[in-house]
């Protein structure tokens, strides 16, 4: 490698760090979608049952009543955005996983869905981290028999340490906690040697950095990305 392609090498580095992908770039290992059933359909050759519209609609309003009538601990431009979370809600539905791991949870949105979806399936177990206790105020007593709240240090030395108690049975995995190029880096990185042979990860905000874009490259595979209302929501087949 010569002088001139190593600088190259190395800017593009740097700049990925800092940056973030456009939707040209986007659109080259992916496909994109504006709806969760137009992704889903496509990704599981067939059209979605009319059912799971009529369940999401009632956890939403169970939802609603949780943040109308609780105090809310962090911002509520934190949650995961309405076709995303119908995603979730559904891909849990029709995958249904054994072993779920989501890291960030703040009030509990996606954790509310998560939940509700598994009850639903009567099957499977969701393992949350966090970096506090007051994590998940949205969610009921009577849900948290299938739930772990792990709470963590924020530092890489504590996530890979929450990861190794895993063997490879992680079957779905959700990054929505830091959004750094390093930090969903290393989330993507650490999840990666314990998910099954049929698991999915997902992550929200993939278009804050270049992470999730890079991970996909080097995991040679094709990418499912939702254009939803404020931000990109990314899923990746294992």
């Amino acid at each position: 490698m010569g002088l001139k392609e190593f600088e190259t090498r190395s800017t593009r580095k740097i700049f990925r760090k800092f940056f973030y992908p456009s939707l040209d770039e986007f659109s080259k290992i992916s496909k994109m979608y504006k709806s969760a059933k137009d992704l889903l359909n496509d990704l599981y050759q067939k059209r979605l049952s009319s059912n799971l519209e009529m369940e999401y609609s009632i956890v939403t309003k169970l939802l609603e009543t949780n943040y109308k009538k609780l105090k809310l601990k962090y911002p509520l431009n934190w949650k995961v955005e309405e076709e995303s979370a119908r995603l979730i809600y559904y891909l849990v539905r029709l995958a249904k996983p054994k072993t779920i791991v989501e890291t960030g949870v703040a009030n509990g949105h996606s954790t509310f869905i998560i939940l509700k979806a598994l009850e639903k399936n009567n099957y499977g177990t969701l393992t949350s981290i966090d970096i506090s206790q007051k994590a998940g105020v949205l969610i009921d007593s009577d849900m948290k028999k299938n739930w772990n709240l792990v709470v963590i240090k924020p530092n890489a030395k504590s996530i890979r340490r929450f990861f190794e108690k895993f063997d490879r049975n992680i079957d779905i995995f959700i990054h929505d906690s830091n959004h750094s190029f390093f930090w969903q880096s290393l989330e993507y990185s650490l999840a990666l040697p314990h998910m099954s042979g049929h698991s999915i990860l997902l992550s929200d905000d993939i278009d804050t950095s270049y992470a999730f874009y890079n991970f996909c490259v080097r995991q040679n595979g094709v990418a499912f990305i939702l254009y939803d209302n404020r931000k990109l929501f990314g899923l990746l087949k294992i």
